[in-house]
């Protein structure tokens, strides 16, 4: 991206306190079909305490009836006749139950910044990270898991119902899409309102993180509500690796706040170590909370996201 270009974009976020981007309105679907279909072979990485109960598909400690065997115990009164292995018994004349592992559901916590700065970016970081949402959201209700979605605007936390089955994809396709960036987020604050109603399942918080404060307290947040949580950072490539020089105004485009200042060489090297050093500590304070901790590049196709940084840490 020329400095220019970056420059107006900036500026175009004084009026009205977020940054709008040309084409951000027709950048297509969410998701395509073709996408959709490929999303149904994935299902989401919880652990044993991630569930919540109800019948789903992930695998539970507990036992119940179903095709899949867990062990073997013996019978004792009260027990279910069916659950009688037969041929053990005409085996051994023991009575012997079957047991087969239950399945259950989890739910899934999508937090997603909404600040401005998030309109940043082309296609923006906000509609990176819709479609990351979106993403997550279809592998869930897939696997009629539950989901929950947190919009994070200013302190608070606005949440929208639990949705489960396959039936609710639309209705969370059309909700992540009405979404605009505005104003600031205080993450920290904002997720922790989240975390005020009892909680259980797996957090994933999407944010650009480019706040002053607030990513560690955000994860401990979430972790003290009992949820098992993952920070995905969105980014464009020219926040991590600049390329501009020269004299600029710098807007922005949360607060509108102006800062004028020459951009040279030197500069970029000294930003080089700062972004160096800020994304150790975001590793760090993610690492402290047992968090996963994975960047995504708004130049990055939804696809290979998913199936590159994603996989192994929220979905397999």
């Amino acid at each position: 991206m020329n400095a220019r270009a970056w420059l107006t974009r900036l500026r175009q976020g004084t009026t009205r306190g977020w940054v709008d981007l040309p084409g951000t309105e027709h950048e297509g679907p969410l998701l395509d079909g073709p996408f959709l279909k490929q999303l149904e072979h994935l299902t989401l990485y919880v652990g044993r305490h991630g569930t919540t109960g109800f019948a789903g598909e992930h695998s539970s400690p507990r036992k119940a009836s179903s095709v899949e065997f867990a062990d073997y115990r013996d019978y004792r009164p009260g027990d279910d006749f069916r659950l009688i292995d037969w041929n053990v018994y005409a085996r051994l004349g023991e009575l012997t139950l079957r047991l087969t592992e239950a399945t259950e559901a989890t739910t899934l916590h999508l937090l997603l910044d909404c600040s401005g700065s998030m309109a940043w970016g082309l296609p923006s970081k906000f509609r990176v990270m819709q479609r990351l949402a979106a993403a997550l959201g279809c592998v869930a209700l897939a696997r009629y898991d539950n989901v929950v979605l947190g919009v994070l605007h200013g302190e608070r936390a606005r949440v929208v119902p639990r949705l489960r089955g396959k039936n609710h994809t639309g209705r969370l396709l059309s909700v992540l899409d009405g979404l605009r960036p505005e104003g600031i987020v205080d993450l920290g604050a904002a997720t922790t309102s989240y975390c005020a109603a009892p909680r259980k399942g797996l957090a994933v918080l999407i944010s650009d993180l480019l706040a002053p404060t607030g990513t560690a307290e955000a994860v401990a947040a979430l972790r003290r509500a009992g949820l098992t949580p993952t920070v995905i950072q969105v980014l464009a490539r020219e926040e991590s690796v600049p390329t501009i020089e020269g004299p600029f105004d710098l807007v922005d485009c949360e607060t509108g706040a102006v800062l004028t200042t020459a951009i040279n060489g030197e500069a970029l090297r000294a930003y080089g170590e700062r972004f160096a050093a800020w994304t150790a500590e975001l590793q760090t304070a993610c690492a402290a909370q047992r968090a996963s901790f994975i960047r995504v590049f708004t130049d990055q196709r939804i696809d290979e996201a998913v199936f590159g940084e994603l996989r192994g840490k929220v979905v397999y």
